[in-house]
């Protein structure tokens, strides 16, 4: 089983040091007492690691997995097993990609999708539609045609992969991106470019939607065409 894992700075886990593309193993695996821990779906790691380490304020890691024994479930939010392959480090730029990944592959609904939970995933596909979260350290994604993503908590993420995407977050937060191309040749729209970049007040504006235009962030109007 394929799944998730966030860490500590230095991929440390409750004080465990571990490393990429390596194979670990322990003697037992029971949920929230022994085994190593992980997620299938990518959003619920945010429950247990957020973007931002609390104590030390410093970005914390995240790395796919593969359980290579038994997968242990409390629900299926949370899984454990007594052998877990580390992937290669996501960044965010990766962790962003799954999470898209992962609406693309699960999420049917259209209009619009709205949260205001901690830690919490608000996610549309329908045209024309819009996403919102107002909870901390949340993402709110969308890969509908222009349509938007919006993020008002602190340390979250607004996606927009579709067509004339749009997206905006307080300071403090994060934007993603697509940039998409017409291409004559194939009848089709390619993708060019997806790129993101922290509400910083300087070169992104806090409460102020962006799109992607030549792999640059320009300020655009929020209503949706």
């Amino acid at each position: 089983m394929k799944g998730y894992k966030g860490f500590s700075k230095g991929l440390i886990c409750r004080g465990k040091q571990y490393a990429e593309n390596t194979v670990f193993e322990e003697e037992n695996a029971e949920i929230c007492h022994s085994g190593m821990h992980f997620c299938k779906n990518p959003f619920d790691v945010l429950e247990h690691y957020g973007f931002v380490n609390e104590d030390t304020a410093e970005l914390n890691e995240f790395c796919e997995v593969e359980a290579l024994d038994e997968a242990k479930t409390d629900g299926e939010k949370k899984f454990c097993t007594k052998k877990l392959k580390i992937g290669a480090k996501l960044g965010i730029s990766g962790l962003i990609n799954a999470f898209v990944s992962f609406t693309l592959a699960n999420v049917k609904s259209e209009g619009a999708a709205t949260n205001t939970g901690y830690r919490s995933a608000a996610t549309n596909t329908g045209y024309r539609s819009a996403a919102t979260n107002t909870g901390d350290r949340s993402v709110a994604t969308n890969t509908g045609d222009r349509s938007v993503a919006t993020v008002s908590g602190k340390e979250s993420f607004a996606i927009a992969t579709g067509i004339d995407g749009k997206a905006k977050g307080t300071l403090g937060c994060y934007i993603a991106l697509a940039e998409w191309e017409w291409n004559d040749d194939e009848n089709r729209y390619r993708l060019m470019n997806f790129k993101t970049h922290k509400v910083d007040g300087e070169i992104i504006k806090p409460d102020t939607f962006y799109m992607l235009k030549g792999c640059e962030f320009i300020e655009v109007n929020g209503d949706t065409p």
